[in-house]
């Protein structure tokens, strides 16, 4: 069950993001709120382990967003999914997303964009949460 909180909730999310260039801090609360529900159901008070990962993500990310290329809705959205994941993935998941990101970006530039370009550009991050949810469901990280 948790795979698919996690698989819907980064698919809206990736939606919205493309569509209105944000992620809405309900959706990236209710998302983060099912993930930890979820967590309790199964595991009990021992789920709570899951709001660490939750917590140094989003310090870590907000350090970078504070040098620009990362938005709000981004962390937000990084710190729910760690609520929807066992504390022993959040990293798999994580690189798994970059990697996703790197490599539509890479793709980009061998398309014939230029990357000054790219990285003027808002980076849309919820797509590769998107890919790591992916990733995760189908038991590869």
């Amino acid at each position: 069950m948790e795979k698919l909180i996690l698989v819907v909730y980064t698919a809206v999310a990736a939606c919205l993001d493309l569509k209105g260039d944000r992620i809405p801090n309900a959706w990236a609360l209710a998302g983060a709120l099912a993930g930890l529900a979820w967590g309790i159901r199964q595991y009990g008070a021992l789920s709570l382990v899951r709001l660490l990962p939750a917590l140094v993500l989003t310090g870590s990310l907000w350090q970078a967003r504070k040098k620009g290329g990362i938005g709000g809705g981004d962390i937000k959205l990084f710190a729910g999914c760690a609520l929807c994941l066992p504390p022993l993935r959040y990293p798999f998941f994580l690189l798994g997303s970059l990697a996703a990101a790197a490599g539509a970006a890479a793709f980009r530039i061998r398309r014939g964009e230029k990357k000054e370009d790219l990285l003027k550009q808002k980076i849309h991050l919820a797509p590769a949460a998107l890919a790591g949810a992916l990733l995760y469901a189908a038991g590869l990280i």
